[in-house]
């Protein structure tokens, strides 16, 4: 009623249960591993050879991050807007019990956060400067380039920021 073989060793694991009529061992794995293969009770006919065992325990395989894609384009060209990015848990990927990858799958960021160009535009002109004996050569006006100013790369206001007109005054004296 012996079997001819001794017990077979079963890596990162350990006989469980063994009985004698039929001889038959059952294999369990060590704490902290996972059993995997549909067979891990084994039998030997007396004086034969043990039956094959398709079982294996592997250790746990903690997950790893893999790299970060590269960044989404950003949805917009100025004025800010957010896009991201993201990393799978694949390098390795859990398995057999181990833990699963620790932080954020995805990163969010403000992307072209510079204002949008704003093209300057002219104020109302001021009005004209009086024509006086002292001044009887022209009259004067004036705007400014501020409704609104231009910023972040946008065009200055076209034109001319002064005026003048000719006067003409009757009865000054000359001197």
């Amino acid at each position: 009623s012996e079997c001819s073989e001794p017990y077979p060793s079963l890596t990162n694991g350990h006989l469980s249960v063994r009985t004698f009529s039929p001889i038959t061992a059952t294999y369990v794995c060590n704490s902290g591993y996972t059993g995997v293969g549909p067979v891990n009770k084994i039998t030997c006919p007396p004086g034969g050879t043990w039956s094959a065992m398709s079982y294996t325990c592997y250790p746990p395989v903690h997950g790893g991050w893999g790299g970060w894609s590269a960044w989404e384009t950003c949805p917009v060209t100025c004025g800010g807007g957010y896009h991201s990015r993201q990393r799978s848990c694949n390098n390795p990927s859990p398995n057999y019990g181990g833990n699963n990858c620790g932080g954020l799958s995805n990163e969010t960021v403000a992307c072209n956060t510079d204002g949008c160009p704003i093209d300057g535009r002219w104020s109302l002109w001021s009005q004209w400067s009086e024509c006086t004996c002292l001044n009887p050569v022209h009259a004067t006006r004036s705007r400014s380039c501020n409704n609104p100013t231009p910023m972040y790369g946008g065009l200055p206001c076209a034109g001319d920021s002064t005026e003048n007109k000719g006067c003409f005054i009757s009865g000054c004296i000359p001197g």
